[in-house]
């Protein structure tokens, strides 16, 4: 049976999309593993654009959680990633996220991993998908605000007797203002799993459409969410060798942008 994680954070803007996207296209392009990516933000959707994903697939969650397809015709499939999407609609209508629950079953038993970056904060939405994950990884950046916030939704995994995996601790800058990676697990009791640099290949990746461990795999951002899904599975993480990063760093690397195949899985 595969594992169903939740990505979720207290508030917008933490990064939460980014680390749903290039967590996800790790352990499928690099580790092989059958995964999912659910974008289970119905309000404000946006995990198709990391991918390069401009125009809306033929059928999204919306038409499978209203019973008009089943969940194989939604799922869209980018070949250059070999990561599977489901998109939740930009314009507005009837969801009944009451059947995400048996999707969610159905797909833990062909996949290795099915991951729902879920809406930002503790809205009715996220609440009601809180009750159907297994597990939960939060997402935060170093500041008090942040935290604060974060706090409210691990009280509420907790009320629920959800397991937490842990917190990434993302956009940091090392400031003096920020707080520390110490600080942070003592309050919220919990490990902190990665500390995910701000990196300004993460919104040109994205412009590029595609996830930053792709666009620049051996880039210092990169590998940081590539030890982080390494960690996850427990594999044993091998590091960029010094050419690598050399490469990376000057930006000497040959890019180009992926070919994005539409396609169903059924």
């Amino acid at each position: 049976m595969g594992r169903i994680i939740g990505i979720l954070s207290g508030k917008g803007g933490v990064g939460k999309t980014t680390l749903s996207a290039n967590l996800g296209t790790v352990l499928s392009h690099e580790y092989k593993k059958k995964v999912v990516l659910i974008d289970a933000n119905v309000t404000a959707p946006n995990l198709d654009l990391h991918f390069g994903l401009y125009d809306e697939f033929q059928y999204t969650l919306r038409d499978v959680l209203n019973g008009n397809v089943p969940i194989d015709q939604a799922i869209n499939l980018c070949s250059r990633t070999g990561v599977k999407i489901v998109q939740s609609p930009l314009s507005k209508g009837r969801i009944n996220l009451k059947n995400l629950k048996s999707v969610l079953k159905k797909l833990e038993k062909t996949h290795d991993f099915v991951i729902l970056d879920c809406a930002p904060a503790l809205g009715e939405e996220v609440y009601q998908i809180i009750d159907m994950i297994d597990e939960a990884i939060i997402v935060t950046m170093p500041l008090i605000p942040e935290v604060a916030s974060a706090l409210k939704t691990i009280n509420t995994l907790n009320e629920r007797k959800k397991i937490i995996l842990g917190l990434v601790v993302n956009r940091a800058k090392n400031k003096n203002y920020e707080l520390k990676i110490d600080e942070i697990k003592a309050v919220s009791r919990l490990p902190v799993l990665s500390v995910i640099q701000e990196d300004t290949k993460i919104p040109h990746s994205i412009s590029q459409g595609m996830p930053v461990v792709i666009y620049d795999k051996n880039s210092k951002v990169s590998t940081q969410f590539r030890r982080l899904a390494a960690n996850l599975i427990g594999q044993e993480f091998e590091e960029p060798n010094v050419l690598e990063r050399l490469a990376s760093l000057f930006n000497l690397k040959r890019r180009t942008i992926p070919v994005f195949v539409q396609e169903n899985t059924f």
